[in-house]
């Protein structure tokens, strides 16, 4: 918890912990729109790809919003690898 303070600053951070025995090759994460409870939007943020190596069992997705500057930061992190990205919300 002290890392996902250190990260968040004042808009806070969500952390979430995947553990699986299946094996896979790519790991995609998706930013899905929902208004008044109906998907309106789906897009693919980031691909993982595994090839070569063994998929991992567990790992760390953090998501830190920063509202004031309307993006958020994607941190992905397990056995083989460490990935970050930004991406707009709110359409901007």
């Amino acid at each position: 918890m002290k890392t996902a303070e250190l990260l968040s600053g004042t808009d806070g951070a969500y952390l979430f912990h995947y553990f699986t025995k299946d094996e896979f090759k790519t790991l995609t994460i998706y930013v899905s729109e929902y208004q008044s409870g109906t998907l309106i939007n789906k897009s693919k943020v980031a691909d993982l790809d595994y090839d070569g190596i063994d998929s991992p069992s567990k790992g760390v997705i953090a998501v830190v919003p920063d509202f004031e500057s309307f993006k958020v930061k994607l941190i992905v992190a397990d056995d083989y690898a460490k990935y970050s990205t930004d991406f707009p919300i709110l359409g901007q």
